[in-house]
């Protein structure tokens, strides 16, 4: 009778990065037997595995891991999404949401970006138009003027959440601008 061969004890345990954005911090372990399989993995991650700010466990991460060094397992971004269940708390009754979804290129890099202002009351249809055309000119904007890496932190953080909403407010009052979804193709 053959013996068994248990694949647990063949394979090595390889800690993934993040990365270099996020100064290639340390984020999860995982098993391999070798690293040809590691490379093309994709996994997703809370942004507060990277930062430790509990308030941004709402942001998920989408990672690829791309090159294996010793036991070190280097990724790239993917893209990014805020939760469904943060996003419906912003949602209420007797109030407009305006969506807008941009493509723009930064660096040979296309980006698919999705963005949300949730206003404090109904809105004209008019002003909803205006709101979304602003936010629209404002990605552009972003993305003309930063590199990759400025521009995916920036809506990753919502400082261009924000620029965004002082541009809109004047237009109708406005609760909240999230950028919630980029997905990141080269």
């Amino acid at each position: 009778m053959a013996k068994k061969v248990d694949k647990w004890k063949s394979k090595k345990w390889y800690t993934i990065q993040a990365p270099e954005m996020f100064e290639r911090k340390d984020i999860k372990e995982t098993p391999s037997d070798s690293e040809e399989k590691l490379i093309g993995r994709t996994l997703k991650t809370p942004l507060s595995d990277i930062t430790g700010k509990r308030n941004q466990r709402h942001i998920e991460l989408v990672l690829q891991i791309e090159e294996v060094e010793g036991d070190k397992a280097k990724t790239k971004l993917k893209g990014y999404e805020i939760s469904r269940s943060y996003l419906r708390r912003n949602i209420r009754k007797g109030r407009s949401l305006v969506k807008t979804i941009k493509d723009v290129e930064v660096d040979d890099k296309k980006l698919h970006i999705t963005a949300y202002s949730f206003l404090v009351r109904k809105a004209h249809t008019s002003q909803q138009s205006k709101i979304r055309e602003i936010m629209n000119e404002k990605l552009e904007e972003e993305a003309s003027k930063n590199n990759f890496d400025n521009l995916v932190q920036k809506m990753i953080f919502g400082r261009t959440s924000t620029d965004i909403f002082r541009e809109c407010k004047s237009i109708s009052p406005i609760k909240r601008v999230e950028i919630s979804k980029c997905k990141i193709s080269e």
